[in-house]
This record gives structure tokens, C-alpha cells and sequence, in this order.
């Protein structure tokens, strides 16, 4: 598994809200999280699953219909926060 330091991280109100509006579930949030890789940008990591984090996935198992739901999706962690969730238009 890929590591990071935002496995544990805090939900913000407004990613919250984005999750449920959008209908993306914590444990898609947290596959993300855990095996995604991400870029800095402006004081942010910017999670995504690349095609290398899905050769991952593979690997270790996990259920093709969660990676599915990874497409295209991002999520935004600035100091420890998860502070917001979306799809890529």
C-alpha cells in the first residue's frame, strides 16, 4: 500500500457536505486517500488516482468496483484537513 500522512486525517464541514451532495462514500474517500498519489500546489496535496496507484490497487486486491468510483475523482488536504472532494469535469 502506498503510505501517507492523511490516512487519518479531519473531514472539513464544506468536504463533508461535498461528499454527500456528490455522493461519494467515506471508504471510496479513504482507498484515495491511502493509495492515491498527489501533487503540491499552493499549500494543498491534491489527491488523485493515477494509473500507477491502480496497478497498485490491483495488486493488493482491492474491489474493482471501488476503483471505478476513484475515477476521476480528487480531494483536496491542506494541514491535515480534508477541506474538499470532487470529480474532475
Amino acid at each position: 500500500m502506498i503510505s501517507n500522512n492523511y490516512s487519518d486525517a479531519s473531514l472539513s464541514i464544506h468536504a463533508n457536505k461535498r461528499m454527500q451532495q456528490r455522493g461519494i462514500k467515506e471508504q471510496i474517500l479513504d482507498t484515495l486517500l491511502a493509495y492515491g498519489d498527489y501533487q503540491h500546489k499552493c499549500g494543498a496535496d491534491i489527491y488523485h488516482a493515477s494509473i500507477s496507484a491502480c496497478k497498485e490497487m490491483i495488486a493488493e486486491g482491492v474491489n474493482p468496483q471501488v476503483m471505478d468510483k476513484l475515477n476521476g475523482l480528487y480531494a483536496v488536504v491542506v494541514n491535515d484537513t480534508i477541506v474538499t472532494v470532487s470529480h474532475k469535469h
